[in-house]
């Protein structure tokens, strides 16, 4: 059937199923937590050297 359907339409659509490991499953929902109570956020930096001092004040 498939081949079928690929002659006729002259194209083969592959697709599997995108589901979650249970780690990664467990690292979304930390990650969700934490956005919404902002923690582990870094804030938006408007340049390199603003990204690197945030980075040496909070190391």
């Amino acid at each position: 059937m498939l081949v079928k359907q690929a002659l006729r339409d002259r194209k083969i659509i592959l697709t599997t199923s995108l589901e979650p490991t249970p780690y990664l499953e467990k690292i979304m929902r930390k990650v969700e937590a934490d956005l919404k109570t902002g923690k582990n956020i870094s804030p938006e930096f408007d340049s390199v050297d603003a990204m690197f001092e945030h980075l040496e004040k909070t190391a």
